[in-house]
């Protein structure tokens, strides 16, 4: 799936396998954490990993897309 952002760049979602959520919930300090680590393993941006520094500052409506 591809969203574009508000600034023009597209983000691509990679379909998640049972393996990304067990990663996830391994690496987790918190449950709060899952979610983030989820999206940071499975997003990229412009063809590009996105890092947590990036989904930390981007626009809300952009993370919550």
């Amino acid at each position: 799936m591809e969203i574009k952002l508000s600034d023009g760049r597209t983000a691509r979602i990679k379909e998640g396998k049972g393996k990304d959520l067990f990663w996830a919930m391994e690496h987790a300090n918190s449950q709060n954490e899952i979610i983030k680590l989820l999206t940071v393993r499975l997003v990229e941006i412009d063809g590009k990993p996105m890092s947590e520094d990036e989904l930390e500052n981007m626009p809300i409506a952009d993370a919550l897309t």
